[in-house]
This record gives structure tokens, C-alpha cells and sequence, in this order.
């Protein structure tokens, strides 16, 4: 075998490698629109045209109602989208702004009218989420969670939101306690991708590695979790990815022995500190001038975060004064053998 030819292997198993992570991935986070089509009386319509648009993307799926009119799209990621149904003989209808959770079962039905085609009935926003296809008990924590409420100065961990879920309880520094379930009862995902304890089904110290700034949203399962998962509860934390527009943040935060205040036992200033937090995101399309344009295809994202934090400490003991120490005695005791009968 040539060189050229080993190289070319290479290349084709790595990429089948890449290709088969890419598939793992979808079905880790993976979620699912369905509904019925009916006519004004309540009747089925089958055969009726049923396109899913992710708003951000533009990524499509299409396929048509069944003899029962109903309908089943599965492996859409988390996000926005819009759900449009086209039949002969009714008018069509769009509903946008259709917020989809990470694995979540989210049911549209759609009642047709008649009238041609060409006439469009528009319904803007999603269904309630109230869980109605499955027993599962959940808390979803969006982006905007994250990014406004209060966190720690310390780092901008996740645990300082995702412990407000109703059942979520932290215990030390890491582990978590869901329900009363044991500390090791419970599995943590970040897109799809196992991120445990490797002792033991836990959280790690860490964590989530991702930035705050880079999560899309953060789901808890407290019970009733699908057997898929494995264990009683499911953490699942889900990073933003690009769309056809460009979006991005820019974080920074500080916090000074300017503003701190002094412990209990300081006299004098508080002892130095400062703590400098600092994130970054960008997003969009795959673009090259005059060579590709990668809108609803081909998207990037980029997430850098970091931390610097320097601090002094003070430590107050108690020592004996001079005077103290001048009357102290410090007795030698002598060593002499000791015979029998002594």
C-alpha cells in the first residue's frame, strides 16, 4: 500500500468517526413535534403537507398525515420553530414561534378551514408547556436565566440557578440531591455527551465545563425520567449554536476590595481582593465573500470564558507577651536507671 493510499485511509475513517459523533449527538438531545389535522368538523384530513422550519436555522422537514391525520417529526434540536400545513381544498396554516425544549414531545394540532390555498391562516405562539405526552416531571431553565440572575462572584457556575428547581438540592460542594434520591442517582449531560463523576453517577467538581454565556438552556428532570437515561433524575445542559444571524455577547465582571466590605475582625481595610470574570460567544453562518455562503446549511459558534481571581488573607492568633515568657519555667528533668523493687 502507498503512502498516498494509507493517508486516504485515514482520512476516510476519521471522518467516518466525526460522522457517527455528529449522529450520537443528535440523539442525546434530540425532540419531537406531533399533532392531528382535522377539518372544522373534527374529521381527519390525511395526505395533508406538514413542514417543520427552525426559525433560527432554516433548516426544514416535510412529510404528510397519515390515514388517521396524524403526524410525527422526530430529531429536531432544541430551539424556535414554525410549523406550516397546506391541503387541496383548505387554507393553509402556520404557526411560528413554537419554543422547543431539549428532548421534548410538544403536540401541535391544527384545525383546517376551507378556502383556497393561497389564503393563510397565522397563529403566533407555541402551545403551553405543560408536559402532555409524557408522565416525565421537568424544570427548563432558558438562557436569559443565566445570563441575568444573580451568580456567584466567585464564577458564574450553573449550580447558582439550576438549585432553584423545585427537588434540587446541593449538598457540599458538588454533588447533588434530587428528591431525596442518593448523591449518585442522577445523570449530567452537556449536549448529549456524558459529563459524570468518574467515580461514581455524580456531578463533578467542575461541572459543566461550558460558559454560563454559551448555554442555550438547562433542563432538569426531577422524576419520572425515560429509561433512556439510566438513573432516577437527568441533568441535561444544552449550548447555543449559530443561526442565520449574527449573535454574540461580551461579559466582564469585577469584583474589588474597592467595593467589599470588611469582615468582622478587620480594623483596617479589607485584605486585598480582586476577582476579574470575563466571557465571550459569537454566532452565525459559514460565510466566505464570493465562495460560500453557508445560510441555512452552515453555522459556527465560539465560546471563551475565563477567570482571574488574586486575594490576600489575614490571620489573627494569640501569642504570650514578654512578660509573659519571663516567667516561664523550664524544668530538666534527669535520666537515671531504675532498678527492681523501685
Amino acid at each position: 500500500m502507498t503512502s498516498y493510499s494509507r493517508v486516504r485511509g485515514f482520512f476516510v475513517m476519521g471522518s467516518l468517526f466525526l460522522w457517527l459523533g455528529i449522529q450520537a449527538y443528535g440523539q442525546g438531545t434530540q425532540s419531537t413535534i406531533l399533532g392531528s389535522v382535522t377539518d372544522s368538523s373534527g374529521g381527519a384530513v390525511p395526505g395533508a403537507t406538514v413542514t417543520v422550519k427552525n426559525q433560527g436555522t432554516g433548516i426544514e422537514r416535510s412529510l404528510a398525515t397519515n390515514e388517521s391525520g396524524d403526524y410525527r417529526i422526530a430529531g429536531l434540536e432544541a430551539g424556535v420553530y414554525q410549523v406550516s400545513i397546506t391541503a387541496q381544498g383548505f387554507k393553509s396554516y402556520v404557526r411560528t414561534d413554537i419554543d422547543l425544549n431539549v428532548s421534548q414531545i410538544k403536540r401541535v394540532d391544527a384545525a383546517l378551514e376551507v378556502g383556497a390555498v393561497t389564503s393563510a391562516i397565522t397563529v403566533r405562539g407555541g402551545p403551553g408547556q405543560v408536559e402532555t405526552e409524557t408522565a416525565t416531571l421537568s424544570n427548563v431553565k432558558p438562557a436569559r436565566d443565566f445570563i441575568e440572575l444573580p451568580l456567584s462572584v466567585f464564577g458564574r457556575g450553573d449550580t447558582n440557578i439550576l438549585v432553584v428547581a423545585a427537588g434540587y438540592n446541593s449538598v457540599g460542594c458538588c454533588d447533588v440531591v434530587i428528591n431525596g434520591s442518593r448523591g449518585g442517582a442522577f445523570n449530567l449531560t452537556a449536549d448529549g455527551a456524558a459529563v459524570n463523576n468518574q467515580a461514581y453517577s455524580g456531578r463533578a467538581a467542575n461541572g459543566v465545563s461550558a460558559s454560563v454565556e454559551a448555554f442555550k438552556e438547562a433542563k432538569v428532570i426531577t422524576a419520572n425520567a425515560p429509561a433512556e437515561y439510566g438513573q432516577v433524575s437527568q441533568i441535561e445542559v444544552v449550548t447555543k449554536s449559530g443561526e442565520n444571524t449574527l449573535h454574540g455577547s461580551l461579559f466582564w465582571g469585577n469584583f474589588d476590595t474597592v467595593t467589599a466590605a470588611r469582615s468582622f475582625f478587620d480594623t483596617s481595610k479589607p485584605s486585598f481582593l480582586s476577582n476579574n470574570t470575563f466571557d465571550i460567544t459569537s454566532g452565525g453562518p459559514v460565510y466566505i465573500p464570493h465562495l460560500y455562503d453557508g445560510r441555512n446549511k452552515t453555522f459556527y459558534f465560539f465560546s471563551y470564558s475565563g477567570l482571574r481571581f488574586r486575594s490576600g488573607n489575614r490571620i489573627y492568633t494569640s501569642v504570650p507577651t514578654y512578660a509573659v515568657g519571663a516567667h516561664v519555667k523550664v524544668k530538666k528533668f534527669e535520666h537515671r536507671p531504675v532498678g527492681l523493687g523501685e
